[in-house]
């Protein structure tokens, strides 16, 4: 039996339109339809290189190894069923990686064509922005942008065209229409502001951004793109491309030269389809204006764009005055360039200028807030006692809260100390659900929501808001990480492995997608795969004693038991001599992969005593991966999840 094969391919769909109600009204024009659609079909696919995997009653799939023959077949389709008798075909095609298994074709990309088929109309030739990439070389092929839409089990908005060529119908995007899809709510990407002028210092234009992306995040409709996004378009030479790649259809950029207490900020709106300067403005203010135009730019975006959105240009300010004391928003603003590096020494200080912005203004919410994450970090890497550390962080992020009882960033800050540091599962819930009733919606509050849901076993939800982070953010590491985390628990494992791959492709040194896409492989039983990868984890690692706990039950699964029983000794020697709280859930997942369940439960009593901000993400791991669903009968697990507040076993659901 030939082994299953994995491709590049451009994958068409091409369907007749309306075939159930022409056969119930006349099965003999029906029938004709079908075989003159078949015949183009094969026609098209002999003369452009292209191979029918299938005919499946009124359509068929269909694989191309060029995008630019698939188009071209596709064309000739349509010009063929616009002869007498005419037959309504529409098309819609995207490129992916395929698998083929005895004539039969699977993998993600598979679904996505179907879904922008099901937006195409009667004469169209529909394609993602995948295809269009690949067609950048051929000018010659014209293309025409419907829109973003977010199709049903698809991750991140797609951006659609229709091909447009000769006797091709071109839908207007207005007229597109599926149950699969939804038109896509704006995004737009800020592009970080540019100091200019002598002593130009780049935290102060950086506040502006900042600023500027707070308030429009406030605008309902309409999507910011993340910081670390924005970074990675900056990063390619065609930013207007990538931008498209990602889903953005606008770009903010701008410049801030500041002359004694006098300040210029000039600013540009670019269209991402095209590069057209939908606008731009200059403002010349005092320096102690800055808030307000800040504020202005935010409603010159939404005007410009014109969308419906809630709040007008002329109706209520979108960006509350952070403070009135413009030294301690110098502060602030010096503060977050040092914390943006998270690195101990720059987050050390951090904690100095934001205490002193903090002297000069002590309701200076976002200074707090800012503090309340030093603090957190500074614990979680054991530059502080994390007792002492989070403590602060707690202190910290209720004076926000006080400070600015409107805003949602306290919230979500409360919620991160309640979830990682005090497990307070159900005091995190209350403090997002209050921060996303106050408005906020960033890629870190559907992070976090979506780890709570984990927490809790509600599996597909916590898959819901980490696509909606990774809308926001798709290029974060950490996001991504969290959404095949998901996957994984949700015993999604393609899905699970085609996101670690993204990871490891954008980033190969970040350990932890290698670890856990090894850990999938053992899920779906594929050990040998397993193995590898996780040798490669280990030898990543660089440490004889760390990095072994999913190598450890590839080896007993693969009958190695000589070498897995040593690295048991590694990993024994850890939680001995070094009191190490990772170590003791590494060990605790050993002895649940192995059925050592009484072993494994007296471990996590351990862990959860402790309750250190470290583990909390590693016990949930434990009781979420279906690998161990042999462990949520066991009465003193049952007991165990009961002391803490969370149901024994997860609420599975494929969506």
């Amino acid at each position: 039996m030939q082994s299953p094969q994995r491709k590049l391919a451009v994958i068409m769909f091409a369907d007749i339109v309306g075939y159930t109600a022409l056969m119930q009204r006349n099965e003999g024009a029906a029938l004709l339809a079908r075989e003159r659609h078949k015949k183009a079909v094969e026609d098209a696919a002999d003369q452009f290189n292209g191979e029918v995997v299938q005919f499946y009653g009124d359509g068929a799939l269909l694989l191309f190894s060029s995008a630019l023959q698939a188009v071209v077949a596709a064309s000739s389709m349509q010009k063929a069923m616009q002869q007498a008798p005419k037959v309504d075909v529409r098309i819609g095609m995207h490129l992916g990686d395929v698998i083929l298994d005895q004539g039969n074709v699977y993998g993600d990309c598979v679904n996505l064509a179907s879904r922008i088929e099901s937006v195409a109309v009667s004469g169209s030739v529909m394609l993602s922005d995948k295809v269009v990439v690949e067609l950048a070389n051929h000018p010659d092929v014209k293309v025409t942008e419907i829109g973003e839409f977010e199709f049903k089990n698809v991750s991140r908005p797609i951006r659609v065209y229709a091909l447009n060529a000769e006797g091709l119908v071109i839908p207007k995007p207005e007229s597109v229409r599926s149950e699969k899809a939804k038109k896509s709510s704006r995004t737009i990407a800020i592009f970080p502001f540019i100091e200019q002028g002598i002593g130009a210092n780049d935290f102060f234009a950086e506040g502006v951004t900042e600023e500027v992306i707070g308030g429009l995040t406030r605008v309902e409709g309409m999507s910011v793109m993340s910081e670390t996004t924005v970074h990675a378009i900056l990063k390619c030479e065609d930013k207007l491309a990538e931008g498209r790649r990602l889903g953005v259809s606008q770009y903010l950029e701008g410049k801030v030269r500041r002359a004694g207490q006098r300040v210029r900020v000039s600013v540009n709106l670019i269209n991402t389809a095209d590069g057209y300067q939908v606008w731009s403005e200059t403002y010349d203010r005092q320096l102690n204006d800055i808030f307000e135009v800040q504020d202005e730019i935010a409603k010159h975006v939404i005007n410009a764009l014109k969308v419906n959105f809630n709040i007008s240009a002329g109706g209520k300010s979108l960006l509350e005055k952070p403070t009135d004391n413009l030294d301690a928003y110098t502060l602030y603003l010096k503060g977050m360039h040092h914390a943006k590096r998270r690195t101990p020494k720059d987050t050390k200080k951090a904690v100095q200028l934001f205490n002193q912005a903090l002297e000069l203004d002590p309701e200076y919410a976002a200074a707090q807030c800012a503090l309340s994450a030093c603090h957190a970090y500074l614990g979680s890497c054991g530059e502080a006692p994390p007792a002492d550390a989070y403590a602060r962080a707690l202190q910290c992020a209720m004076s926000a809260v006080a400070s600015a009882p409107k805003s949602g960033d306290g919230q979500l800050a409360l919620a991160n100390i309640k979830f990682y540091h005090f497990w307070d599962w159900e005091g995190a819930r209350e403090s997002l659900e209050q921060a996303e009733a106050m408005g906020l919606d960033s890629a870190n509050l559907h992070q976090s929501y979506g780890l709570y849901y984990a927490a809790v076993g509600r599996l597909g939800e916590g898959v819901a808001k980490m696509r909606k982070a990774l809308k926001l953010d798709p290029l974060s590491i950490p996001v991504l990480n969290s959404l095949a985390t998901l996957y994984l628990f949700n015993e999604e494992y393609l899905k699970a492995i085609e996101v670690y791959d993204e990871i490891l492709d954008l980033e190969p040194t970040f350990r932890s997608a290698m670890q856990y896409k090894g850990v999938t492989l053992l899920c779906m039983d594929r050990f040998e795969e397993a193995l590898e990868v996780l040798r490669e984890y280990h030898a990543m690692v660089n440490d004889p004693a760390k990095g072994l706990t999913g190598l450890i039950l590839a080896l007993f699964y693969l009958g190695e038991t000589e070498e897995a029983e040593e690295y048991i000794g590694r990993l024994t020697h850890r939680v001995d001599q070094e009191q190490s709280t990772s170590a003791e859930i590494d060990l605790a997942i050993i002895y649940a992969g192995i059925g050592e369940f009484d072993k494994c439960v007296e471990l996590m009593e351990r862990v959860y005593a402790k309750r250190l901000s470290v583990a909390c993400m590693g016990i949930i791991w434990i009781m979420r991966c279906p690998a161990f669903r042999e462990l949520w009968d066991r009465p003193n697990y049952i007991a165990l999840t009961a002391k803490m507040g969370i149901p024994a076993r997860p609420e599975t659901s494929i969506v």
